[in-house]
């Protein structure tokens, strides 16, 4: 497994990498669902349903199991779970029930995390295979990502770097970036590589904190397997 990260200026970077096969058990940290039952119904597309003051809050293909279900006890052995499919906010679609017997009242419906598998690429190929596997920010521009991935791959083919403030260093970045085509020249934001040129030999202590901060809960989420991690690149500018 690797994590890694990088502050240049007022732009960053930090590399997920946690192997071919990566299990993740818990990919948000919540605790699982629970809602009161009002009905469940006997079947070939059986249906569950929750109380009014009581919404179940899942998703189409979540997993849920059923605990103390009057009149249907072969539903709630421990081994029995349904993937739903949502019709509303207080019913779900289970499939066929009719196995089950008759509902006779109570209940109530539990969801069941389901871990998921994520592959990650090496970093030589993260870098220069497409799609790249950014990670999206809400708020950030799919341009910058792109221009920012090319900008960090490019600034260490310039020694030394850029003076800072240096338009002759966002010059030569700019040449850099365009010669080794690494973003399509439609989504190329030349005005953002010139700003990365123009900081990218200094360091500011509070870009450095965000990405040691994000570094170390990824470091965080590879031991234990909780919370989904980056995938696999994420780019940042202040």
């Amino acid at each position: 497994k690797l994590v890694c990260a990088r502050s240049m200026g007022a732009f960053g970077c930090v590399y997920c990498d946690h192997g071919e096969a990566f299990t993740v058990v818990d990919q948000d940290g919540e605790q699982p669902k629970e809602a009161l039952l009002e009905h469940v119904s006997c079947s070939e597309a059986g249906e569950a349903a929750t109380i009014q003051e009581q919404p179940h809050g899942l998703q189409t293909g979540d997993v849920v199991r059923f605990v103390d279900v009057g009149g249907m006890p072969a539903l709630c052995a421990p081994d029995v779970t349904f993937e739903v499919t949502v019709l509303n906010r207080h019913t779900l679609q289970l499939g066929d029930t009719r196995a089950f017997g008759q509902y006779a009242g109570g209940g109530r419906l539990v969801q069941v995390k389901q871990p998921a598998k994520l592959h990650f690429r090496p970093l030589s190929e993260a870098l220069s295979t497409q799609p790249l596997p950014l990670q999206e920010v809400v708020g950030v521009p799919l341009q910058h990502a792109l221009t920012t991935h090319a900008c960090f791959c490019a600034i260490d083919s310039l020694s030394p770097a850029p003076a800072p403030g240096s338009p002759d260093g966002a010059k030569a970045l700019l040449e850099v970036v365009e010669r080794e085509g690494r973003v399509a020249a439609v989504d190329l934001d030349a005005q953002l590589v010139a700003a990365f040129a123009r900081g990218a030999s200094g360091a500011l202590s509070p870009v450095a904190s965000f990405l040691g901060g994000v570094a170390a809960q990824e470091v965080l989420k590879a031991c234990s397997g909780k919370f989904t991690p980056v995938q696999q690149l994420l780019y940042y500018e202040c």
